[in-house]
């Protein structure tokens, strides 16, 4: 079986569709907290019971005048955390930042850096794959399988992700996650296009008053008619 590692140099973390500066490098450590027992009824073993869960992460960064993290991510500050694998799948993680602390080198003159941590404030949302299942290529009762080249290639490849939900093979919590991730990745084209004017505005309108996603159908065409990418 071929190997399926990869690079973690696509890495990043985001606010939103807004990155931090020049992270490095970032960790996050998820555990649940079990408690153990042994009765008359557990037959001389202890048992396990599934407890309450929390996390945590660190994250590294080259530290910038012209954008400091501290403007975003200071301490005591809540924020959800955008924890990206690549360049497409992530954690989100609601979080309180912990503490951060300056790397000055003046004997070295070794390159300006930070160090933050934080702990998770609630619920997070694992990655998910927002293009994984297609019921109505896979039947009903049909065990969960990815798509094949023919669906993603396709033109006009809808994803129903209530369908997947309703179908079973999406938990509430993933429909949710997918259904946020496409809000996210629909309001970071727009504000690109309107960036770089592919999109005609008169006046352009600032990227936090773009249009709010609200659908649970997303319509996608992976096209690449004459360059142009299509939401």
């Amino acid at each position: 079986m071929a190997g399926v590692g990869f690079s973690g140099k696509d890495g990043d973390i985001k606010i939103g569709a807004t990155a931090i500066s020049e992270i490095k490098a970032w960790t996050f450590n998820p555990k649940s907290t079990n408690p153990r027992y042994a009765s008359g009824a557990t037959g001389g073993y202890k048992r396990t019971v599934a407890g309450v869960k929390e996390g945590s992460g660190t994250m590294t960064g080259v530290y910038s005048n012209a954008s400091p993290h501290i403007a975003v991510i200071d301490v005591g500050t809540s924020v959800t955390l955008k924890l990206y694998l690549d360049t497409t799948h992530f954690f989100s993680v609601p979080s309180v930042i912990d503490d951060y602390k300056m790397n000055v080198d003046i004997d070295s003159g070794e390159i300006v850096g930070w160090e933050g941590a934080f702990s998770t404030d609630g619920a997070w949302t694992n990655p998910v794959s927002p293009l994984l299942f297609d019921p109505s290529t896979a039947g009903a009762g049909a065990a969960p399988g990815a798509m094949d080249a023919a669906d993603i290639n396709a033109k006009g490849t809808t994803v129903d992700i209530q369908a997947l939900k309703d179908a079973g093979f999406l938990t509430s919590d993933q429909r949710d996650a997918m259904v946020q991730a496409a809000k996210d990745a629909v309001r970071e084209l727009l504000a690109e296009f309107v960036a770089t004017g592919q999109i005609q505005r008169d006046p352009k309108p600032p990227a936090d008053e773009l249009p709010t996603v609200d659908a649970t159908t997303i319509q996608i065409d992976l096209g690449d008619d004459d360059g142009v990418k299509k939401v």
